[in-house]
């Protein structure tokens, strides 16, 4: 596990950058935090940086976004574990919203499928870290054409190079 800062740093108000987005994920590909002036839950899955706004959307965290904490890890194997239904998690949801009940939102979402991640850390942490369980949850909706036209297209064929010039904005 690679650790940005203490929880008991961001607590006593420490949230300036300690480190970047970017420099972040070459310590971990899965992980929680959050960002700049608490701006934001971070959730890294996969090597992707999400940011969960404060109306509850989800976007990619910039390269170059702050992070005053955060606990990644690098796994190379999962084993995912699905879970039919969950009514509650509240026994066993140990959350900065307690903490930081004047900034942090909770939402409500029903009927939804999506990825928990999870980080644990036992009672000999605390002081380093919250002990216990910390989650977040982060589902990625994906709405695709609907159009006949749609099927015919090769996804496949897009270069990463193209997707980069497109995204970036150096294609010509």
């Amino acid at each position: 596990m690679y650790q940005v800062s203490t929880l008991q740093a961001l607590l006593l108000g420490y949230s300036r950058a300690v480190i970047s987005v970017s420099e972040l994920l070459s310590h971990g590909n899965i992980g929680l935090g959050t960002f700049t002036d608490v701006d934001g839950e971070m959730i890294v899955l996969d090597g992707s940086c999400y940011r969960a706004l404060e109306n509850g959307d989800i976007v990619m965290a910039e390269p170059d976004r702050g992070v005053p904490f955060s606990t990644v890890c690098t796994m190379s194997v999962s084993y995912p574990l699905e879970f039919d239904r969950m009514d509650c998690i509240e026994s066993v949801h140990v959350d900065l919203k307690t903490i930081l009940e004047k900034t942090q939102k909770a939402f409500k979402f029903e009927n939804v499928r999506g990825t928990l991640v999870c980080v644990y850390f036992p009672d000999y942490m605390d002081g380093i870290n919250a002990s216990g369980w910390h989650l977040h949850f982060i589902s990625i909706e994906l709405k695709l054409p609907d159009e006949p036209i749609f099927d015919t297209f090769a996804l496949k064929q897009a270069s990463k190079d193209i997707v980069k010039a497109v995204e970036q904005g150096k294609g010509e």
